[in-house]
């Protein structure tokens, strides 16, 4: 139990989906497979979110390319999630799998999911300095500031 929960919330696991966070550009095995079968178990659904924002344009040319970029990148970043989503959805058949592909900040719309979400998942990658923190912003957000359990599952 977080400090800021007040008494009533050491309860049952609250109902809802498992959700994780997921980076397309390097999307964790172990995450995934982690809230698949947590959500398989829970006899739950999975809300797979995923966030992203436009890259940063520079010259004068593009303001005519702007308002296309938006639904090109959504487009793409959709396909990319099924691609990634695959072989999950295949081998979890009794998993519902929602997908919450959107224009937006991870830790942001994770927390927000939080309040009725059975669990949340993120990945953790192993970072091999010494110096610094060893988890990143998005993950160091959701444990701060979301309201449902959270699982911070390691990988490469």
């Amino acid at each position: 139990m977080r400090a800021h929960e007040p008494e009533e919330s050491k309860s049952a696991p609250a109902a809802g989906a498992v959700v994780i966070g997921l980076d397309l550009r390097r999307p964790s095995d172990a995450a995934l497979t982690f809230a698949f079968e947590c959500a398989d178990r829970y006899g739950c659904g999975v809300r797979v979110a995923h966030s992203w924002s436009l890259p940063p344009m520079y010259g004068p040319s593009s303001a005519g390319v702007l308002p296309m970029l938006p639904d090109e990148v959504s487009a793409q970043r959709q396909q990319e999630l099924e691609v990634a989503l695959a072989p999950w959805v295949e081998k979890f058949l009794d998993v519902t799998v929602i997908r919450q592909c959107q224009q937006g900040h991870a830790a942001q719309d994770l927390d927000e999911a939080s309040p009725e979400t059975r669990m949340i998942v993120v990945g953790l990658r192993h970072r091999r300095s010494r110096l610094g923190a060893h988890v990143g912003p998005v993950v160091s957000a959701v444990l701060h500031h979301t309201a449902a359990p959270v699982a911070v599952v390691p990988h490469d």
